[in-house]
């Protein structure tokens, strides 16, 4: 006899545990489960995980659009700085033309490669920038003959 209620309440577990997996499964998966309106453990758990999906799906909007600002603001920021920085390298070009070989000519020099070196940087931290918010992915790959 205490074999049968052994068995009984096993197959009783098993078939809670499989139900609890499946709703697991659906959470994982995105989907909202049906809401039953009864007082089981059950339902009392896909409840909660009906709750945590939608919040999981409302930190992900919010997210996403915070890296669609900051994706605004790079753009902006790189806008707004590489104008003037082209406008410096032209005419640090045109005074070095206009005065070859002379002080000014050299000051030019130095201005030009001082403007490359931001210029430089500035590349570097859009990219940077970028590959934090993961609007590139970089997949590194190993080449043979290097």
């Amino acid at each position: 006899m205490s074999v049968g209620i052994r068995r009984y309440y096993a197959s009783k577990a098993e078939k809670t545990y499989r139900c609890l997996l499946q709703i697991l499964d659906e959470s994982l998966h995105g989907n909202l489960l049906q809401n039953r309106y009864d007082e089981s453990m059950d339902a009392a758990i896909a409840a909660r995980l009906n709750r945590l999906v939608q919040m999981t799906q409302m930190h992900q909007q919010d997210a996403e659009m915070e890296r669609d600002t900051v994706k605004e603001l790079i753009s902006d920021i790189s806008h707004q700085i590489r104008t003037p920085l082209s406008n410096i390298m032209l005419y640090a070009g045109l005074l070095k033309e206009q005065l070859p070989g002379q002080e000014a000519g050299q000051l030019a020099d130095r201005i030009i490669k001082q403007s490359d070196k931001l210029d430089f940087f500035m590349k570097e931290l859009i990219k940077s920038s970028y590959a934090e918010q993961k609007m590139i992915t970089v997949r590194p790959q190993r080449i043979y003959g290097y």
